[in-house]
């Protein structure tokens, strides 16, 4: 099994630093972590993860699709968040997490269950 993960982010990094002018990092190996760890499923599928991935940038760029008088535009959006043109890769964020079955029951997130989760490994 060849691993080329490392060297395509490596490759493609100096095009994305002079070329995009925002990015978003997301880990495979956390991704499955997060599948496998959070949503307890033992061997997760490229079609599970995309839709873990799908929901997270869905959350992030809500803003933009409903009208609101702050961040309505993606400019407006990643300005606060790029303090130099060249750092311009950005992390996510998202919590909770649940299943499909587990969202049925959901309940509302407290600061104790943020407080948790930045605590716990």
């Amino acid at each position: 099994d060849v691993v080329v993960q490392p060297y395509n982010s490596l490759l493609t990094l100096k095009r994305l630093t002079q070329s995009a002018d925002c990015v978003v990092v997301l880990d495979n190996t956390a991704l499955n972590r997060i599948a496998t760890d959070r949503l307890h499923i033992q061997n997760p599928s490229f079609t599970q993860i995309n839709k873990l991935v799908s929901t997270i940038m869905s959350v992030s760029t809500t803003t933009l699709r409903y009208p609101s008088y702050m961040n309505n535009d993606l400019i407006g959006l990643i300005a606060p968040l790029i303090p130099t043109p060249r750092l311009h890769f950005l992390m996510t964020g998202y919590t909770p997490l649940t299943t499909d079955q587990e969202g049925a029951s959901v309940r509302k997130t407290t600061v104790l269950d943020v407080m948790r989760r930045l605590l716990q490994p």
